[in-house]
């Protein structure tokens, strides 16, 4: 075999591989924290106040995992009554996992959420909730077993 034809061969070996890679991005799947992301990052100083609204709270919201139940417990701080909002749980991996659930502790403060339909891994938990006219923000991560 001369020269030509080696070089005819890895010309056409480079063209294939560049070809194998274009199909196999074309075929990748990507996930946008949210979809909306523009209007979202709009909000980002109304979410700052939450944030500093809950810091400033004297008892911050509890986030815990019991993982023998394998539940959530959020603890809400004694003495706001009327809670209202949503505790969402947010996979990092595949939006469409995401889960939601109005915030509606008992009389003690504390809401469970069963966790046992959702699959291994990473979460983070969000709970954005308001009481008394103002609004508050909380995040965490969990690790489901």
């Amino acid at each position: 075999m001369n020269w030509g034809w080696r070089i005819a061969l890895l010309y056409l070996g480079f063209v294939a591989m560049i070809i194998a890679l274009v199909a196999a991005s074309s075929m990748q799947e990507f996930h946008l924290v949210t979809p909306d992301y523009y209007a979202e990052e709009v909000k980002y100083e109304t979410r700052m106040g939450e944030i500093r609204n809950s810091q400033s709270l004297s008892e911050p919201v509890q986030i815990r995992m019991d993982l023998a139940s394998r539940s959530l417990r959020v603890k809400f701080p004694d003495g706001l009554s009327g809670i209202q909002g949503e505790v969402k749980l947010y996979r990092p991996s595949d939006a469409r996992l995401d889960r939601s659930w109005p915030a509606g502790p008992d009389e003690t403060g504390l809401q469970q959420i069963d966790l046992s339909s959702l699959q291994s891994g990473r979460w983070r938990v969000k709970v954005a909730w308001s009481a008394g006219g103002a609004a508050y923000y909380d995040e965490a991560l969990i690790t489901l077993p």
